[in-house]
């Protein structure tokens, strides 16, 4: 028996921006290994995307619709260990982007947590230039994150 393919979605949404967005995490997920993209971006292998968004533009749609999308938002994960689900994704502006990678490291001061030394910084009124100093000379303590290890 052969297999019944699948009628391609109409929406008539290809040429927004939520359609690029969507196009873009389909890419980074199910993207070709041997593209010069995903050998420098050895942080999205298997990573995976959930079924319904995989095979459906309009399912993503929805979700991104009722879940805060604006055109100047993008789209981010919460736990950069875990794939494209709706319990893991939200629209971020670039700033939250930019605090939510595995390079940004949450410091300790005098006892106070902090996510990000850029986030300590702007907190203590320190700059962010000294605050890395004082990291490299041993007097503000980097915290390492759960999942640090597992890398």
């Amino acid at each position: 028996m052969e297999k019944a393919k699948r009628k391609p979605e109409r929406h008539g949404m290809t040429n927004t921006r939520l359609y690029s967005c969507w196009d873009n995490m389909k890419r980074r997920v199910c993207g070709n290994p041997n593209n010069a993209w995903h050998r420098t971006h050895p942080h999205y292998d298997g990573l995976t995307i959930c079924e319904e968004w995989a095979n459906s533009f309009t399912a993503f749609m929805a979700w991104a619709l009722t879940h805060g999308y604006a055109a100047k938002l993008t789209l981010d994960r919460t736990d950069n260990n875990k794939g494209y689900y709706p319990e893991n994704c939200r629209w971020a502006s670039p700033k939250e982007q930019q605090e939510n990678t595995c390079k940004v490291r949450p410091v300790r001061i005098n006892g106070k947590d902090y996510p990000s030394i850029r986030e300590a910084a702007r907190q203590t009124g320190v700059s962010e230039t000294t605050m890395r100093r004082r990291i490299e000379r041993g007097l503000v303590t980097p915290l390492k994150r759960p999942y640090d290890d597992a890398r």
